[in-house]
């Protein structure tokens, strides 16, 4: 018995008397098309809604119907193909042996040839039909505007899951590759999360990858340095906690377990009080390296990204220390930004916010080294990033042997007169002050040769003396007062 021909059996007349019939209703193993001319006559009837397309994925089943004739409307046939081609492409695999992706697809341009993603799926040149399938039940979704997304909503079957987890452990999936989605395993191996990557977002809108490459490329991962401590950090006096949390990390990094245990800081106060000088500090006292991570760093206007970013960080710092002999400390410079609490899932975005905090919190759990966290708003953390300090310091300021300290053993020391000196030390100040005034001079004196007064004044500027009071016409030289008041006469 000879296969139906598509084209004829769809036919407007015919249909519009059966389509409320449920006996129109035919099984699609009696109308299987035979070769590339049918499947085409078949995707054009679905695309075009002449055939309504009823999916049973549980018994791996399709069946289909005569729909009614669109009036007063033009069909789009190329909206259709986002929503409909995961189901035509999961009955091309039901009923085809052997049946391949890109084959699927070359069929797929036969029907709409001038389709920019088709065209850009057809440049993917996916391997694994697993693969495909994914990314169909993606664009689909994002289409209707279906998100968030879970990985268990996509149809796959045994075997395909265990490829699939056997693809992530390699680290060998296409789709990952290309920078379309990142598929991330839970502990058991198996695909738990997906994050949609700037690729993808330039196949739907574009058809095409490269257009987002040419017009925005992606940001390179940042490379971290180790950065020796400040030279002044030997002149910090620190007292409480501060002092005996030093002690405890220096004893720890001399009998050599910086890379076994895990030591965590959140330092928190006023601006200026000596956050990162603490750090400093202490890389000082174990002799070792600081490399600094800034939100800016980690946080990426693409979505996934920063997730990425976060394991790149974690992942570096890991291999710097195997490769250190010294310690090295992670300092995460205002750690409000990075550890902010997590919110009410009430849009997609916020699901992607969550996803950076928890895995946030997963890498803290397991990490190994030296953490310092620095923050102005401690009240601005998650209630779980908090537990997961081992020490939490509050800095409130420095006292008077500190700032003799930081003046004796300052590089500007040199440039401050007695009597200027006597009365920096006769003020209260912050280290962030002492810091900005210390840089101000020394990249003066690197040009011009800098006059006392203005040294002085520079102090005055940031706050650390007190300020002289100029009343009326006090700077003014008398014969200028008097200008004015000649000009009027």
């Amino acid at each position: 018995m000879s296969k139906p021909n598509f084209k004829k059996l769809l036919s407007r007349n015919r249909l519009t008397d059966t389509a409320d019939d449920e006996s129109s209703k035919a099984p699609f193993e009696n109308h299987i098309p035979q070769n590339q001319q049918q499947w085409a006559q078949f995707f054009m009837g679905v695309l075009s809604e002449k055939i309504e397309l009823k999916m049973n994925y549980k018994c791996r089943t399709a069946f289909f119907q005569a729909s009614k004739p669109k009036k007063y409307r033009e069909v789009l046939m190329d909206d259709n193909w986002n929503i409909e081609a995961i189901h035509l492409f999961h009955v091309y695999l039901w009923y085809l042996k052997n049946a391949k992706f890109q084959k699927f697809i070359e069929i797929m341009r036969t029907v709409l040839p001038d389709n920019m993603m088709i065209k850009g799926l057809q440049q993917l040149k996916l391997k694994e039909n697993y693969e495909a399938k994914i990314l169909l039940h993606y664009i689909r979704c994002f289409s209707e505007g279906n998100v968030p997304i879970f990985f268990n909503e996509i149809p796959l079957q045994p075997h395909e899951w265990i490829a699939i987890a056997s693809q992530l452990q390699q680290g060998q999936m296409q789709l990952s590759q290309l920078e379309l989605l990142d598929i991330q395993a839970d502990d058991d191996g198996l695909p738990s999360n997906v994050s949609i990557l700037p690729h993808f977002h330039a196949l739907v809108l574009f058809g095409n990858v490269q257009k987002l490459k040419k017009a925005n490329k992606l940001p390179k991962k940042a490379t971290f340095t180790l950065e020796s401590p400040m030279p002044q950090a030997a002149a910090y006096h620190w007292d409480g906690i501060a002092a005996q949390s030093i002690q405890w990390t220096t004893a720890l990094c001399s009998k050599k377990k910086h890379h076994t245990n895990s030591v965590s800081f959140l330092i928190y106060g006023p601006p200026g009080t000596g956050k990162t000088a603490f750090a400093h500090s202490l890389a000082h006292e174990i002799k070792g390296k600081i490399m600094q991570v800034n939100y800016a760093q980690l946080h990426s206007k693409w979505v996934g990204e920063t997730e990425k970013n976060v394991e790149h960080v974690f992942r570096q710092y890991a291999e710097l220390s195997q490769q250190s002999t010294e310690p090295i400390i992670l300092l995460l410079n205002e750690a409000d930004g990075i550890f902010a609490p997590r919110v009410e899932i009430k849009q997609s975005n916020d699901i992607h916010a969550n996803n950076v905090q928890i895995q946030l919190l997963e890498w803290m759990e397991k990490f190994n080294g030296i953490l310092i966290a620095t923050t102005n708003k401690k009240e601005h953390l998650d209630d779980a990033f908090n537990r997961r300090f081992l020490f939490k310091i509050k800095l409130s300021g420095i006292t008077q042997a500190q700032r003799e300290k930081m003046v004796k053993h300052s590089p500007i020391l040199r440039y401050l007169s007695p009597t200027l000196k006597q009365e920096l030390l006769r003020q209260e100040w912050n280290p962030g002050q002492w810091t900005n005034a210390e840089k101000k001079i020394l990249a003066l004196c690197e040009c011009i040769e800098i006059a006392p007064e203005w040294i002085e004044e520079i102090f005055r500027d940031e706050g650390m003396l007190t300020p002289v009071k100029k009343l009326g016409f006090a700077n003014y030289s008398s014969a200028e007062r008097s200008a004015p008041r000649a000009a009027e006469s």
